[in-house]
Formats: structure tokens, sequence, C-alpha cells
């Protein structure tokens, strides 16, 4: 079985990077991209993030 992959369909991509450092990797990727014109190659770069909840003395903190 062979697939065809048209020109405008996107692909997804995982990148590891150091913890603390993901913002960074996005920002330079984002400049690479603006430099190289890639913008119509790539059309969104995401960093998942969580929010931590702390409780202490009863109280929510996030």
């Amino acid at each position: 079985m062979r697939l065809f992959v048209g020109e405008n369909e996107k692909h997804w991509f995982a990148i590891h990077t150091y913890s603390g450092h993901e913002e960074r990797v996005k920002k330079n990727l984002e400049q690479r991209i603006k430099l190289m014109d890639g913008g119509d190659e790539i059309s969104q770069i995401v960093v998942p993030t969580e929010d931590e909840v702390e409780v202490r003395g009863g109280q929510r903190r996030t």
C-alpha cells in the first residue's frame, strides 16, 4: 500500500529540548523561519505546558 501526500498537507515533528529552554527554542525557530522565508512550510510551533497547583495551608497556589 502506498500513501500519497499532497503538496498542501502538513506533517508534525517533535523536538527534544532541555527542560526550561522550550520558549527559547520556539523563538529561535520562529526567527529562522522568518530569515529563511519558510512561513508557508511551517504553520505552527506549539510548546505544551502544564499548570501546577500547589496546596499550602489549605490555600491553592499556581
